[in-house]
């Protein structure tokens, strides 16, 4: 016999959920046999391009990396781009909307809370990531008002009052 628990919480708890602009969400494209040099050229540039978020994507023999970052590195970042043969093939403002625990790697269908919360809002989410403890999510500075409004109907957080 099998046993299979469910955990369910309505609202979830969190320790917050917080919104934080000033991002831009940046595609790269590149050729395949630049993607290794390019992720060492930005991970070692000076000072640090304090990545939000980075993730590397291939097919067909193109590379790709899609990057979160402060707006004011863009240029920088575009750059290194540039300079390693690749081409920045989509940039957009972004916020950053993070939920923190407690214990979200233990809960199942955390995720799944947050963007059906997104969809009743009628937003339409950039990037969502999620690590152990905490689920990022970017969305649209003009839509960081009605994001909040829904996330916060699904999950209770101390500066919502309730927790």
């Amino acid at each position: 016999m099998d046993t299979v628990a469910v955990y369910l919480e309505r609202p979830v708890r969190t320790y917050g959920v917080q919104a934080r602009g000033g991002f831009v969400l940046v595609r790269v494209d590149c050729p395949l046999d630049r993607l290794p040099s390019l992720a060492a050229v930005l991970g070692g540039a000076q000072p640090s391009l304090k990545f939000t978020a980075c993730a590397a994507s291939w097919s067909k023999g193109r590379g790709g990396l899609t990057v979160c970052l402060p707006e004011r590195h863009a240029a920088e970042l575009a750059q290194l781009v540039r300079e390693q043969g690749g081409q920045v093939a989509d940039s957009r403002e972004a916020s950053l909307i993070d939920l923190q625990g407690p214990h979200f790697g233990d809960r199942w269908g955390i995720a799944e809370q947050a963007l059906a919360a997104l969809e009743e809002a009628g937003v339409e989410p950039l990037l969502l990531l999620g690590a152990t403890h905490t689920l990022q999510v970017l969305v649209d500075p003009a839509a960081v008002p009605r994001a909040l409004q829904g996330l916060r109907g699904r999950f209770s957080s101390p500066e919502a009052g309730h927790a």
